[in-house]
């Protein structure tokens, strides 16, 4: 128990910032949140901006091994569904 304990500490030590919440008869939503070490960037998420933003250099080619492996899964999933 000690080492999750330790391990969720060591995961928050650089988590900063703050989280707008909307509270409304028992529920709570995420409408807003900020953090100036956030991994996140709406320029690098972009499909909009060529290479992805931030200068960051992504080619979408790039993601064809990514695909390609996760396929392989899907696949032999696929197969096993067809002998059942």
């Amino acid at each position: 128990m000690d080492f999750v304990r330790h391990a969720i500490e060591f995961s928050q030590k650089n988590v900063t910032g703050y989280v707008d919440l909307e509270l409304y008869k028992g529920n709570v939503t995420v409408i807003g949140r900020y953090s100036n070490v956030a991994l996140y960037s709406a320029d690098l998420a972009s499909m909009d901006l060529e290479g992805g933003g931030a200068n960051i250099e992504y080619n979408p080619s790039d993601a064809q091994g990514f695909i390609r492996i996760n396929a392989t899964r899907l696949k032999a999933h696929n197969l096993v569904q067809k002998r059942a």
